[in-house]
């Protein structure tokens, strides 16, 4: 038995859109994820599975492909990724715990960077009768949310046989059966999925929109965007003569008198979950006229759980292994999922 905690998303977008639709034109979860083992299972190395650019100025490493299975009778799969961690050269750093701060020797661990590619494994379930999927973290391995992002919008984009090339081998649309059409040049990939919320947090708001006093927002702003430029100007009138140029981002707190209508409490709720990490809204947030204070970000559907799974040292659990193990107990998760905990 090994502890893994568990923590799901609602999976917003997986294929082909046109601009502005919410329904994929081709492609779906499923596609998406046997697609891409055909391709990562082709014979490739390791190495090769790449599906987009690192860019290790802004810490963004490389994703590799190390499995999938799936289950005929739920149609869910259990996919295994691959995230590089930083090193030096091969070298891993450690500081000894016991040290004072202000110690500046480091501990270290080598290996040949030809031979090994330093890193964790990241586990996924996907559900697609949910339209949601569940990061799976144990002890060795990394929730891996942001190489998940970044893995699967890569194969969308770069490597899926969907993709319609020109002469030159570039990407110029996309279609069912790689050839250029007139909607080819329409479509774009997309893979979004955003953190499942418990409902409660919408249902304790309905249930007390009559004591709504206020709006509280946090957003990020910064001083070279001309918008957000007249934000901080505002903030800064009447006390400086010169207002503060920066180009660190900010982050400022609105408050303002609001008694929303249940439409409108909805739409913003709706509004908020739909935002995706590019926002610079934060937070969003209501007031009780006693001054309590309910926050959107909310509870996120994460619990952990036993999972009748082993794991020899310095080894991946097989994907076959954990999905079987994942599925004696499918029901009782998903139920779990749906259920906030006790106290909300």
């Amino acid at each position: 038995m090994l502890t893994a905690k568990l923590k799901f998303f609602d999976i917003n977008r997986c294929g082909y859109y046109k601009h502005g639709s919410k329904k994929p034109d081709l492609g779906n979860t499923t596609d998406t994820l046997l697609k891409l083992k055909g391709w990562a299972s082709d014979g490739r190395e390791f190495i090769n599975t790449l599906t987009y650019q690192a860019e290790k100025e802004e810490d963004i490493r490389n994703t590799y492909f190390c499995g999938l299975a799936s289950d005929r009778q739920y149609g869910d799969h259990l996919l295994t990724l691959w995230a590089e961690v930083p090193n030096d050269s091969g070298v891993i750093y450690g500081m000894p715990p016991l040290a004072k701060p202000g110690k500046v020797d480091m501990l270290t661990t080598g290996f040949d960077v030809d031979k090994a590619i330093p890193g964790f494994p990241c586990y996924f379930w996907f559900i697609p009768d949910e339209n949601a999927f569940a990061s799976i973290k144990f002890e060795h391995s990394l929730m891996g949310k942001g190489n998940l992002d970044n893995y699967l919008n890569g194969y969308l984009a770069n490597k899926s046989p969907y993709r319609v090339l020109d002469n030159d081998d570039k990407v110029i649309g996309f279609s069912a059966d790689a050839k250029k059409n007139s909607d080819s040049e329409k479509l774009n990939p997309k893979f979004y999925a955003v953190g499942m919320k418990y409902d409660e947090v919408q249902a304790e708001l309905i249930n007390n929109i009559h004591r709504i006093t206020k709006i509280l927002k946090r957003e990020k702003i910064t001083y070279l965007a001309p918008d957000d430029r007249k934000i901080i100007e505002r903030v800064f009138s009447g006390l400086l003569k010169n207002t503060p140029a920066n180009t660190q981002e900010r982050t400022i707190f609105h408050e303002m008198e609001f008694k929303p209508t249940e439409s409108q409490l909805k739409l913003i709720i709706k509004n908020y979950n739909e935002l995706g990490n590019s926002s610079p809204i934060r937070n969003v947030g209501f007031k009780y006229s006693d001054g309590k204070s309910i926050w959107l970000s909310g509870a996120n559907v994460a619990f952990e759980t036993e999972l009748n799974v082993r794991r020899k040292d310095n080894h991946i659990i097989a994907p076959e292994r954990l999905l079987s193990a994942i599925i004696k107990r499918r029901a009782e998760l998903l139920n779990k999922m749906k259920t906030p905990p006790a106290g909300g």
